[in-house]
């Protein structure tokens, strides 16, 4: 596995994990505005490697196209009789239109807040990171090739996020002031 997050390998990881667990507590919201945003970035990147992003979506409306089930051939049984597993023994499979759920477009919708109020090149870098994101989001084309793209997504999302909250203080209490509310809790504490 490359050097990640996940592995506490990641460019600023000592510290993120540092900030993860003085802000962010195990249940509920945060309760700063940095804290939010560092578990909105980790929501969405458990999300990611524990789900494939599985709980990201939600289906919208009635089914856009019906598929004959590909594990068990449409008859709805697998190799052994039992139901199939895949199609839940229908023997077909449906697409719908999708979309984010509030839960985790609120994350991004706040991270992409954050890099908006931060007016220099580290909250530029975001704003394109997070719209890229956004974007492959969207598009949902798995792949092989893709789970190496979404990996370095997150993995750049996260770099970006502590490089403003670490490098930027001023800038982000700033924006507090400006954007958000006047709490600027200090995270060296």
């Amino acid at each position: 596995m490359a050097e990640t997050y996940w592995n506490n390998k990641g460019k600023y990881s000592k510290k993120y994990n540092e900030l993860i667990k003085k802000l962010v507590p195990e249940r509920g919201e945060a309760q700063t505005n940095i804290g939010l945003l560092l578990q909105c970035c980790r929501d969405l990147y458990i999300e990611y490697y524990d789900n494939d992003n599985v709980n990201l979506y939600e289906n919208v409306g009635e089914p856009t196209y019906i598929y004959t089930c590909r594990v068990c051939d449409g008859s709805g049984e697998d190799e052994y009789g039992c139901p199939c597993p895949y199609c839940d023994g229908k023997g077909e499979t449906y697409e719908y239109d999708r979309c984010v759920t509030d839960k985790f477009q609120h994350c991004i919708d706040y991270i992409n807040l954050w890099s908006i109020l931060v007016r220099n090149n580290k909250g530029k870098q975001l704003t394109e990171h997070v719209s890229k994101l956004y974007d492959q989001l969207i598009k949902d084309t798995y792949t092989t090739d893709s789970y190496k793209m979404y990996e370095d997504l997150y993995e750049r999302l996260i770099d970006y996020v502590m490089e403003l909250v670490l490098d930027e203080k001023t800038e982000l209490e700033n924006a507090l002031k400006i954007g958000l509310n006047n709490e600027t809790k200090s995270i060296d504490n």
